[in-house]
């Protein structure tokens, strides 16, 4: 789903795979372009920081595009590795949709 990423879970099998969260299941903070945190749907932020318009039910993001700190269990092996609730994908972004 991350535009210019070509990770692909049957060429590493230490990557994580998330689906994009459901609208209005969490709201999240992020800093606008005036550097002051504003509360948002998580779904609108993961699409803002990943520059995607539209989602699809298939669309997943992969660990790569997350902090460590962004998981529950951040050194358990890849299967067991959740996303915390408030996670949004900070690394590894694309310059331009």
């Amino acid at each position: 789903a991350v535009n210019g990423c070509g990770s692909k879970a049957h060429k590493n099998t230490r990557l994580r795979f998330h689906r994009f969260p459901k609208p209005n299941r969490c709201v999240v903070y992020v800093k606008n372009i005036f550097g002051k945190s504003e509360k948002v749907d998580q779904l609108k932020a993961w699409k803002i920081a990943l520059k995607v318009q539209v989602v699809t039910p298939r669309m997943k993001v992969c660990s790569l595009h997350f902090k460590k700190t962004d998981y529950i269990l951040p050194d358990a092996v890849s299967q067991k590795r959740f996303l915390k609730k408030n996670a949004v994908p900070s690394c590894n972004l694309p310059v331009s949709s």
